[in-house]
């Protein structure tokens, strides 16, 4: 309390003596206290209310307490002509005492000061506090395009530009296969047709005209024959017989081909003889069904039967086949294709031995081109196995790994919002291949950066506010503070709730910001 009233008991000496008063009011002065005294002996209130008011002279003389003061004369404490011995060693002994207690109220003084110096320090430097803030990551997904370029020494930020180092290598290898295709081979049959002409004028049977067998058999009704050299078929003729007085008997040598009347009694019809040619055929396909028995009958192409017929005397022969393995364009296709795939590997696996340590050959920038190739059987070829033999170039860009890093980094400061900070110091991220020159000495790189951001919290700022608060005030600024998803404070040593505050030395509190 500020105002305090010291209640002297009737036993009490200490205020016998108006100089202790003067130091208890001294004292009391410099702990920015109000002091006022009572006493419980009535006899000596108005002494006490005069030192109250600041009526009373103090000196170092001693108050006769035991004489009663005169009414209307203050109980000014003097020594005069008249104060006897008695009374001059008692003021010497209240003197003394006065000493002493001064002496222990100086030491009580002292005692209290340091004291609270010690109390103080104590409560500056041993309290500390540990604030744990989590606030929330947000994810951060960008795109940023980078050239790889071949020639350049240096990092070129502004133009989002790194080095690129050419790599070469050739290689050769062979690939054998089984093939695949299968076609027919072999003779074509080949014979001679008599062609019989009944027609009054000469046929012209050209080469390459088709001559089809005559059949009920459905298995050879398709057969046909292609002539092999151009034939001319005469015209039949006629020719009247001699006259002859003997009409019973018929020419004994009359084949069937000349017409006679064998009537006596009519005149003689004239002699018929059809026209003949053989021509040379042969089949339009291969295969044995093409040779036929003597004996067949053909129609000319373009010719009726009844005008024109052929018939072989001799049997056709010579036709046959087999299916043999061929060359097809699949098998040209497929060994290629695949030699070129086993080549790529190759090429990729020697690029990739020439890169040094710390860079990075993508396999999306090497080209391949093919530059020889050679297969050692022909399409439609008879065999039964395929050899191709291929030189292979590669050609691929490499980059500087710590060259992107330190690019990636720069881009980054200008993708992150102000607000806003990384959560780690080295972003993971992923690199893709756009698009490689023509002349295979540029790579545009696209680089899709993923990492968490958080807001950013002035840590220093947040210290220097929470220094000195209640829990509660604390808990209340920390609550206002956007971006937060919980705190907790943690205050050490454990003091009583009265005491338990914010350290207000800033250097023991530590704020420690933790992704949520």
């Amino acid at each position: 309390d500020v105002d305090l009233i010291i209640n002297f008991d009737r036993t009490s000496s200490l205020y016998l003596n108006s100089t202790n008063l003067k130091v208890i009011r001294d004292i009391a002065d410099e702990l920015g206290k109000t002091i006022k005294f009572d006493v419980e002996n009535p006899k000596y209130r108005d002494y006490i209310e005069a030192v109250n008011n600041n009526t009373l002279e103090i000196t170092d003389t001693q108050i006769d307490l035991n004489s009663e003061p005169q009414k209307g004369v203050s109980p000014v404490g003097s020594v005069s002509d008249n104060t006897n011995v008695k009374e001059v060693s008692t003021m010497h002994k209240q003197k003394r005492e006065f000493k002493k207690v001064y002496k222990i109220l100086v030491g009580i003084v002292l005692f209290l000061s340091v004291f609270g110096l010690f109390l103080w320090g104590m409560l500056w430097y041993l309290p500390s506090a540990v604030v744990n803030i989590k606030v929330s990551s947000e994810v951060l997904v960008k795109l940023l395009d980078v050239k790889a370029v071949a020639g350049q020494s240096n990092i070129d930020t502004e133009n989002a530009t790194i080095p690129a180092y050419v790599l070469n290598v050739e290689e050769k290898d062979s690939l054998t296969k089984d093939t695949t295709g299968e076609k027919i081979v072999g003779e074509k049959a080949k014979g001679k047709i008599k062609v019989t002409n009944k027609k009054d004028k000469e046929i012209k049977i050209k080469k390459g005209t088709i001559v089809k067998l005559i059949t009920s058999d459905d298995d050879k009704e398709n057969l046909k024959y292609v002539v092999a050299k151009e034939v001319k078929v005469p015209p039949k003729t006629e020719e009247t017989p001699p006259e002859d007085d003997t009409t019973d008997d018929t020419d004994s040598n009359n084949t069937g081909d000349t017409n006679q009347d064998t009537d006596s009694n009519q005149t003689s019809e004239p002699i018929v003889t059809y026209g003949t040619a053989t021509i040379d055929v042969e089949a339009e396909k291969i295969g044995k069904e093409y040779n036929l028995d003597k004996g067949e009958k053909f129609k000319i192409d373009d010719y009726d039967v009844d005008d024109v017929v052929g018939e072989n005397e001799e049997k056709i022969k010579g036709g046959s086949s087999e299916t043999v393995k061929v060359v097809s364009q699949e098998d040209l296709d497929n060994i290629e294709k695949e030699l070129e795939e086993v080549l790529q590997e190759t090429v990729k696996s020697s690029l990739k031995r020439k890169v040094v340590e710390g860079q990075v050959l993508l396999e999306q920038s090497i080209k391949y081109e093919i530059l020889d190739k050679e297969f050692d059987k022909e399409l439609d070829e008879e065999a039964d196995t395929l050899t191709l033999e291929m030189t292979m170039k590669g050609t691929g860009l490499a980059y500087s790994e710590s060259d992107l890093d330190q690019l990636v980094k720069e881009m980054i400061k200008t993708v992150v919002p102000e607000e806003y900070q990384l959560n780690e110091e080295n972003p993971e991220y992923d690199v893709a291949v756009v698009s490689v020159s023509e002349d295979g000495q540029s790579l545009q790189l696209q680089i899709k950066l993923r990492s968490y951001i958080t807001p950013t919290l002035d840590v220093e700022k947040i210290k220097n506010d929470l220094a000195g608060m209640s829990i509660s005030s604390a808990e209340q600024y920390l609550n206002g503070l956007k971006n937060i998803e919980s705190f907790e404070i943690r205050l050490s040593p454990n003091m009583p709730a009265f005491l338990q505050k914010i350290p207000r030395n800033v250097d023991n509190i530590k704020v420690v910001v933790e992704n949520q």
